[in-house]
């Protein structure tokens, strides 16, 4: 899982598979990092007779295993649950296991688009945005009534993803439909300066006679597009995709090296997108 792990308990000859992230689990110290890394991706389906059976089989605790399924059999809130199996296996100190179950316990008060919303923003936290830009459509596209505000935030975040990937008209039309729904000075900046961005300048056009933009504050976006277009590291971007395009026959490979390079701009994006 990326790092050393030192584990008091037995190794468990078969994994425990947990679906949500495609992890294979070989120990109680295992599990127990794992959720601390990632409670966001704990769900309800943690809670399960495989995961008793597999601590009981597996991993030789018995005595887990006999109170995870005394737990889920009296229907407790999934924090709990969480608790007693953190608690049981002691690799996480009191304080560890007390912020884990805090971010557990208020998920379990959201919804469950809500929920997917916050897994959602791990991943555009975490720079998966591609992954993340797919999660935002499994939410939008999920045939759920969605609130102004939830639609509005899933809209911007998305936006952000794709610009960071570089995908202005992407980005420009995913921070309207939030500014649409919100009317955040916020949606409206990234709105504009991702306009502002692409090659074409009929949206930025369109855009500001559409929401009545000052002359003086297209200037101000325009000013700071030309200081980043300036730079000697833009200058070059276009040439160091055409390399990449030759080098990188493999998909995989190329957006791994796209998303290498574009790390570079993603702060200077985010810097003039909040003037």
């Amino acid at each position: 899982m990326g790092e050393l792990i030192y584990c008091r308990h037995p190794i468990a000859a078969n994994p425990l598979y947990i679906e949500d992230s495609s992890h294979n689990i070989y120990s109680l110290e295992e599990l127990s990092y794992y959720i601390r890394q990632n409670p966001y991706l704990v769900t309800s389906d943690l809670m399960s007779a495989e995961l008793c059976d597999w601590i009981r089989d597996e991993l030789s605790d018995e005595e887990l295993s006999e109170q995870l399924s005394f737990a889920m059999n009296e229907n407790v809130p999934l924090h709990l649950f969480v608790t007693r199996l953190l608690s049981g296996c002691g690799y996480l100190t009191a304080r560890e296991i007390k912020d884990t179950i805090d971010v557990i316990e208020k998920l379990e008060s959201l919804s469950d688009d809500e929920r997917k919303k916050v897994r959602s923003d791990e991943l555009l936290r975490s720079g998966k945005l591609i992954d993340a830009i797919y999660a935002y459509d499994s939410i939008l596209g999920s045939g759920h009534d969605i609130d102004d505000a939830l639609f509005a935030d899933i809209c911007h975040n998305k936006a952000c993803a794709y610009a960071w990937l570089m995908f202005f008209e992407e980005a420009s039309e995913n921070y309207e439909k939030a500014f649409v729904k919100n009317k955040s000075v916020e949606s409206l900046t990234g709105m504009l300066f991702s306009a502002a961005l692409m090659e074409d300048d009929s949206r930025f056009k369109l855009l500001v006679g559409k929401y009545h933009i000052p002359e003086p504050r297209q200037q101000e976006i325009k000013d700071e597009i030309q200081k980043l277009s300036d730079a000697e590291e833009v200058k070059d971007f276009e040439a160091k995709l055409k390399r990449l395009r030759g080098d990188y026959s493999d998909q995989s490979a190329y957006m791994e090296q796209l998303l290498y390079i574009l790390s570079g701009f993603r702060d200077d994006y985010k810097r003039i997108s909040k003037s």
